[in-house]
């Protein structure tokens, strides 16, 4: 049957629209498949560098989500260095050393040791029997490892702070670029930051990243101060805590803690409290918080306000758990003839690591990067000499509230480093 010229031009239509449809079926199936195949083969697999969280993340949420992270550069030595691109600017003696890193990923604890500090992770032969550190990192005197206190903390403070410079340089200057806010530690390498999921994705990218991991805010139970009894008994007497760990027959032995300095990081601390103000190394006319004093907390944590404020020139406890640790640890009140604390002849300085009792991994670096060399109120000028003997932690960290191994490795290194700078790290 013949069909006029409009049904003929109507059925080519049709027919010419079925094809089109067809042909851009087959084309879009094919772009498809082309841009998986692309992304397969351009776009790194990024698990191995992150915390799961941090995958997690980046799987279930928006390109505009902030997350707060530490991120953990690859370890540059003196005969390596990386540009501010994140590419491995060295020779082949570092070429070897990335892919040599890359494959210790599979092992957690062992990469993380090797990237954090130049004390941890090396062979038993090359370590110090009397410090356990490499002499390759921290040269010995011909008297012996240090002559002194002194030379041992100044060493070890400028082994780590120059393995972090050369680290974290590339990393940091990104940050820079971005006019992204960071904080940059040297008791661990490591930077604090907080960046966009997209941000995330393009620094654990990078060369010069072995890994990110996540910083989440850690909830601490801290106890209740309202409902604490008076174990002090009065003028005269000693508190049964103290006569249970038997620390008054040191006392009679003649140990009281003279000549330590002692430090707390918690909830903060009031210095004024006639228990503290007398041994506070700070105390004076007029007081001085210089090397003495730092706060950690820069932002609130979970919202609301806080009793102190943030960025504290001067010590304050914002939950009154700090004050408890440290009358613990040094109390004593003189006008009222009345010692609380173990040490009482020892002297304290202190560091605010939570928020009314909520902190972060970052937060409790910052107070060990501080303890390892402390500052004056600008945060400038560190001097390794002023480091405190003992640093006491009542606080924890734990899986539940929202910590993981990876930002247990980086705590558990800068405890190790302090260890291997002379400083006691206790928890309690």
């Amino acid at each position: 049957m013949n069909n006029s010229p409009i049904e003929s031009s109507w059925l080519n239509l049709r027919r010419w629209r079925g094809w089109r449809a067809l042909l851009g079926g087959i084309a879009a199936t094919w772009i498809g498949a082309l841009s998986c195949a692309a992304m397969a083969v351009g776009t790194p697999d990024l698990s191995s560098k992150l915390d799961p969280a941090l995958v997690s993340a980046l799987a279930q949420k928006s390109v505009d989500t902030r997350v707060q992270v530490l991120i953990e550069p690859q370890r540059a030595t003196a005969d390596d260095f990386v540009d501010g691109g994140g590419r491995a600017a060295s020779g082949t003696a570092a070429g070897s050393r990335r892919s040599a890193q890359a494959a210790q990923r599979r092992s957690r604890q062992s990469q993380h040791r090797s990237n954090l500090s130049p004390f941890v992770g090396s062979a038993p032969a090359a370590l110090d029997p009397t410090y356990g550190i490499r002499q390759s990192a921290v040269k010995a005197t011909p008297t012996g490892p240090w002559a002194s206190r002194e030379q041992r903390l100044q060493a070890v403070y400028a082994a780590l702070a120059d393995t972090a410079r050369r680290s974290q340089q590339g990393i940091r200057q990104w940050l820079d670029q971005a006019k992204l806010p960071y904080r940059a530690f040297s008791v661990v390498n490591a930077i604090a930051a907080e960046l966009t999921l997209a941000q995330l994705a393009e620094v654990a990218g990078r060369e010069d990243v072995a890994y990110v991991a996540v910083d989440p805010v850690v909830h601490n139970s801290l106890p209740e101060t309202a409902a604490a009894k008076d174990a002090c008994g009065g003028a005269g007497a000693i508190p049964w805590g103290v006569s249970r760990v038997h620390a008054d027959a040191l006392w009679a032995m003649g140990f009281r803690g003279q000549g330590v300095i002692v430090a707390g990081q918690d909830t903060g601390y009031h210095w004024t409290h006639p228990a503290l103000i007398g041994q506070y190394l700070g105390n004076g006319t007029p007081a001085d918080h210089n090397y003495h004093w730092h706060d950690a907390i820069h932002a609130l944590i979970n919202g609301g306000s806080n009793s102190c404020g943030l960025d504290l020139m001067a010590p304050c406890d914002d939950d009154q758990h700090g004050s408890h640790t440290m009358g613990t640890m040094a109390g004593k009140d003189d006008v009222a003839g009345v010692t609380v604390g173990v040490a009482p002849g020892a002297k304290w300085i202190g560091c605010r690591n939570m928020e009314a009792g909520d902190g972060k991994p970052s937060t409790y670096l910052e107070c060990f990067d501080w303890f390892l060399a402390p500052t004056d109120l600008a945060g400038n000028h560190p001097d390794p000499t002023r480091a405190p003997h003992v640093i006491n932690n009542s606080w924890g960290c734990p899986i539940s509230e929202g910590c993981t191994s990876a930002n247990w490795d980086l705590l558990d290194t800068a405890m190790s480093n302090l260890t291997a700078a002379g400083l006691l790290v206790v928890a309690s």
